[in-house]
């Protein structure tokens, strides 16, 4: 499949991810103004920065001269929300399962394969195989999430036979299509042609190869000249942010009065410099 753009909003350095595209490689890439700096630079194509609807970006995106984006909490939030921003009237979803399959936790194929949960009677659920996990979370251990455990929750199926395992964050990106389709105007068709893992109230259930055959063959227009960014009004921005941290960070320190506590938020500070 020709992509017509590569969404990332990732802050964690997932370039191998990127650098591995071949068909894709040099498509537009999407990338929130928040991401990794080694997304941009490793690009050979187009570069469209997003900002995203985070109170905490607010000032980024006001000095960057954007409109943020509703991106929800993965990067097929912001997809989906940037095909509505762009004017799609049919949004349709594969590989969207927001669940396990039986050990799996991601797709064969995918940079996580080999990673497998198990989950036992008390509802909680045990990952293994967390070399890449663990690898790209070592790319900024400052805001990188813990993988080991985690408890799971049952959710309806796709196709409304039964229930699916899930998290507690897969489940919340699927809140996030929900909440999106019962706002969604009545003439944008959504669909969910996964054909497994977790239903999505509000987007319609329909085999892939079904939806795909009912598609007219068009080709992508140009992309429009997005702005341009002005270094200087967001490095003010980013210098205006730090100093209410600091501020923040040096009340706290007082109040902690030289506890390990007051030691973490050092660190914290020093990595956000």
């Amino acid at each position: 499949i020709r992509a017509d753009v590569v969404v990332a909003l990732e802050a964690l350095d997932i370039s191998e991810q990127l650098a591995g595209l071949e068909l894709n490689g040099d498509v537009p890439r999407v990338l929130s103004i928040c991401a990794n700096p080694a997304l941009f630079s490793g690009a050979t194509g187009q570069v469209l920065p997003f900002a995203e609807n985070f109170s905490v970006y607010a000032p980024l995106a006001q000095a960057a001269g954007f409109e943020p984006l509703p991106a929800g909490g993965s990067v097929a939030n912001s997809a989906v929300a940037l095909a509505w921003r762009l004017g799609a009237q049919k949004i349709i979803l594969a590989g969207q399962d927001l669940a396990y399959r039986d050990d799996r936790v991601y797709a064969p194929g995918t940079l996580f394969e080999d990673m497998r949960v198990d989950v036992d009677a008390e509802g909680t659920a045990t990952f293994d195989n967390l070399a890449a996990k663990e690898r790209i979370a070592a790319t900024r251990p400052e805001v990188a999430e813990r993988y080991d455990k985690g408890k799971i929750l049952r959710t309806p199926a796709w196709g409304g036979v039964g229930e699916v395992v899930t998290t507690g964050a897969f489940n919340y990106f699927r809140h996030v299509f929900e909440r999106w389709a019962t706002s969604a105007p009545a003439s944008l068709e959504l669909i969910n042609a996964t054909e497994g893992g977790a239903r999505i109230h509000g987007f319609a259930e329909r085999r892939l190869a079904e939806v795909i055959d009912q598609l007219p063959a068009a080709e992508a227009g140009p992309w429009p000249e997005g702005p341009t960014i002005s270094g200087g009004r967001v490095r003010s921005a980013l210098e205006e942010q730090l100093e209410g941290v600091v501020a923040a960070l040096a009340q706290a320190n007082a109040l902690a009065d030289g506890d390990d506590e007051s030691s973490e938020q050092a660190d914290r500070l020093e990595a956000l410099r």
